[in-house]
């Protein structure tokens, strides 16, 4: 199993990070996506710490059944090309501690919720409206000024090995985006954002 289990002591997050990846850096060349797809919606502390696997039901594909044909084209598993599993592992790991959240409160609720988060922010647009396109390198300033003037809200931005690989942003609990504190880029200043596969 490619995901490692950690229990936590404490169940509850102060906000939502809303984390979408760029296949371009995370697919080793089995992807077919052409846009941002959704990596999860994790509950988070202002004190940078986050709750994971809170106990709740397990995951079960049944629940969501009708909102499987939206996740295999915005939330598909770009590492390992098993969505169930990896959707099964967002719900245990993040999921169980978002149940405290009224509007995320069962599994349907909760995929149901992100996926709506997703249709509404539109990244690949956000960017390219500034003329940040796949294939090039970009200041994270540019990509920062250019998702802020399209959303609204300053997101972090995380790197793998010098390439955009996913964007945050921070939602209430009551589902709206927010501008939060203390995140931190994990990217170097000017980063590249690969083409597609």
């Amino acid at each position: 199993d490619v995901y490692k289990r950690q229990v936590s002591t404490q169940s509850t997050g102060d906000y939502l990070l809303f984390v979408q990846q760029w296949p371009g850096t995370v697919c080793s060349g089995h992807c077919t996506p052409t846009d941002w797809t959704i990596h999860g919606l994790w509950p988070n502390r202002n004190d940078g710490s986050w709750p994971s696997y809170c106990p709740g039901p397990d995951f079960s594909l049944s629940n969501i059944s009708s909102l499987v044909p939206s996740m295999k084209i915005l939330w598909p598993d770009l590492e390992e090309n098993d969505d169930n599993s990896f959707w099964s592992h967002e719900w245990s790991k993040h999921g169980t501690c978002a149940m405290t959240d009224v509007p995320l409160d069962t599994q349907f609720n909760f995929f149901s919720a992100t996926l709506k988060l997703r249709q509404s922010v539109n990244l690949l647009k956000a960017l390219s409206v500034s003329g940040i396109t796949p294939g090039k390198s970009y200041t994270t300033s540019q990509i920062h000024q250019a998702i802020q003037s399209s959303i609204g809200f300053d997101p972090s931005l995380d790197c793998r090995n010098g390439n955009l690989q996913e964007i945050h942003l921070c939602v209430s609990k009551s589902l709206e985006f927010v501008n939060c504190q203390g995140l931190t880029d994990s990217c170097p200043t000017t980063v590249n954002y690969p083409a597609l596969h």
